[in-house]
């Protein structure tokens, strides 16, 4: 049995957002970019399987890209939380 679709919540501005700065061109995080296309395709109507199809994510990771941006907005959505590790070193410039 097919799951129910989660209806996203995308506001105009996010939409707006997704659109110029992160879709036309220039530098992007590689990560970001299929979360964005996924979001406007969820946006425009599309289920995760349908998301999924043409995108390198996987129909679940595209629901929970659906439950971030649901729950905690676009750029929990898009960008990952930081992670464990060593901080990294300050270069010449910082210095």
């Amino acid at each position: 049995m097919a799951r129910r679709p989660i209806p996203i919540r995308v506001t105009a501005r996010d939409r707006v957002q997704l659109q110029k700065k992160l879709l036309r061109g220039g530098v992007a995080q590689v990560r970001v970019v299929p979360r964005a296309l996924a979001l406007r395709r969820l946006d425009g109507g599309a289920a995760a399987p349908q998301a999924a199809q043409d995108l390198p994510l996987t129909p679940e990771a595209i629901r929970d890209i659906t439950h971030r941006q649901n729950n905690l907005g676009l750029d929990a959505a898009l960008f990952e939380k930081p992670r464990r590790g060593a901080k990294s070193a300050p270069d010449k410039s910082q210095k």
